[in-house]
């Protein structure tokens, strides 16, 4: 479980947002929430909070998908762990792996003690 790290959600669908938040703070860690990559971007840049992990769908609207959204992440905040998660096949991500080393993908959908390890794998507990 964890002790309060703060996540920043991104996920387009609000039901899918919802579930997420929901599971991600019975495990113990502090939210915000993006609907869009860019809006994510927005946040990253202008929070104050210690944000140590994006947790983002890879498909959304608005031009920039996870994989673009991890790439901003790589060059502009090296020190935040990235966590995608998509219903499409692994293909996808296998496509960006020459583009975006060390991928985690998480496959929707995914159950608590899932996520959890997920999670869990990503802030090296």
């Amino acid at each position: 479980t964890g002790t309060g790290e703060t996540i920043l959600v991104v996920e387009d669908n609000s039901e899918g947002r919802e579930v997420a938040k929901q599971r991600l703070e019975v495990l113990g860690y502090t939210l915000l929430e993006a609907e869009t990559a860019a809006a994510a971007i927005e946040i990253l840049q202008l929070s104050r909070a210690n944000i140590r992990l994006v947790f983002s769908d890879v498909v959304m609207p608005g031009g920039m998908t996870g994989f673009d959204l991890a790439r901003w992440v790589a060059a502009n905040a090296p020190g935040i762990e990235v966590v995608l998660t998509s219903g499409y096949p692994d293909e996808i991500a296998l496509a960006q792996e020459d583009k975006l080393p060390a991928i985690r993908l998480l496959r929707k959908p995914y159950n608590r003690a899932e996520l959890a390890r997920a999670m869990r794998d990503a802030l090296g507990k």
